[in-house]
Order: C-alpha cells, then sequence, then structure tokens
C-alpha cells in the first residue's frame, strides 16, 4: 500500500504545472481571475539531510506539490528512501504545511503549521512555526519552530 501511495504522489508532482506562464518574450503571464499560483518540484540526493543533520544515508527522492494564493501556500511534501541493500522503499515521509506570509516593503512575517506523517514506521509529528525574513542580498531569515506532538 505505502509503494501505491509513493508512486501516486510521484505521478500527481510530475502532472501539475504551474499556472504563471513566460512567453517567449520573458513576460510573465499570470490568471488574473484566479490569483493562484500551482507549482512543483522533484529533487533527488545521495542522502536526507533535515535541519543539518543526517537522517537517512541512502538515495532519497523527494517530490513537493505547493499551491499559493492571497499569501497562503498549502504543501504536500514527500520523501522517499531507497535502502540499496534491496533495491525496496527503505522509508517514507509526508509533510503537509500551510502558511501566512504577509510581506510589507523590505520585511515579511510569516505564521505555519506542519504535519509530519511517516506511515512506514506508525508515527507522526506536529509542529508551528513563525518567522521574519528581510528582502535584501542574502536574504537573511529567522524562524522559530516548536514541535508540540509526537507519537
Amino acid at each position: 500500500m505505502n509503494k501505491k501511495i509513493a508512486v501516486a504522489f510521484l505521478m500527481a508532482a510530475l502532472l501539475v504545472t504551474n499556472t504563471k506562464t513566460t512567453n517567449v518574450h520573458g513576460e510573465e503571464k499570470t490568471n488574473k481571475f484566479l490569483p493562484i499560483e500551482v507549482s512543483t518540484d522533484i529533487s533527488a540526493y545521495s542522502a536526507y539531510i533535515w535541519r543539518g543533520f543526517k537522517l537517512d544515508g541512502n538515495p532519497v527522492i523527494q517530490p513537493g506539490i505547493y499551491i499559493s494564493g492571497y499569501g497562503v501556500t498549502l504543501s504536500a511534501w514527500g520523501d522517499f528512501a531507497y535502502d540499496t541493500g534491496d533495491y525496496g522503499l527503505k522509508q517514507e515521509e509526508f509533510d503537509y504545511i500551510v502558511d501566512y506570509t504577509y510581506k510589507f516593503d523590505k520585511i515579511s512575517l510569516s505564521a505555519g503549521h506542519t504535519y509530519y506523517d511517516f506511515p512506514s514506521s506508525k508515527t507522526h509529528s506536529r509542529e508551528f512555526y513563525v518567522g521574519t525574513g528581510l528582502d535584501i542580498p542574502l536574504s537573511p531569515t529567522l524562524i522559530w519552530y516548536h514541535d508540540y506532538g509526537k507519537e
């Protein structure tokens, strides 16, 4: 069952396209009736590093899908690690994130919530966060995370 979830997640990430388009002249065009942007990404790494810590030394694939509009972003992100011994899925993680960001002239304020789901180990964790960032070179950012529940 977990392999089916992984395949469905990867397929969804591949099929969704961004509603913001760029024409041949480099001009961006967005849907003016519904100012919502949808984007996806898929990354592959030799190991899973999370906030500076190595969580898994095996190769991983990490797809994500993001829906943004009116300062709110809804995200779903996955991590699929491969056991290099038998080439099967070793673990998976699904993260579901809700974020609200308000942008002033050169500063932004954010607040959000993340639900971490680990189906293979039948556990989850939750955290909320608040942060601020500056729209200057190097984009310095400060974010405070608080994990309030593990199972």
